[in-house]
């Protein structure tokens, strides 16, 4: 996880996972902040890997469906929601009252 949740680095490839059905290609560059060892420094600069894994191709939510009781929460002063979330062809079912 990168310590900055804005990365863009991070959430290129987290879209290129997402959208892409093929390869994805991945290079893996060290440099001299690699590692709090500074006998290591050298090392790590010169470190670069190259590879690539399957993107999913697919979204990983189809449909987002959400029901709320208005009568209930108008009269209640509270509401109960029901989201079906539906990723492919699995069905969750979570229900969430307040």
């Amino acid at each position: 996880m990168p310590a900055d949740p804005n990365n863009a680095v991070a959430e290129d490839l987290l879209t290129q996972y997402l959208s892409t059905k093929g390869q994805i290609p991945l290079t893996i560059q060290g440099d001299a902040e690699s590692s709090p060892y500074g006998a290591l420094d050298q090392a790590f600069s010169g470190l670069k890997l190259e590879t690539s894994f399957p993107g999913q191709g697919e979204p990983l939510v189809h449909d987002i469906e959400i029901y709320v009781d208005l009568i209930a929460a108008v009269c209640n002063s509270s509401a109960s929601f029901d989201f079906r979330v539906r990723p492919r062809s699995l069905v969750l079912v979570a229900k969430l009252a307040h």
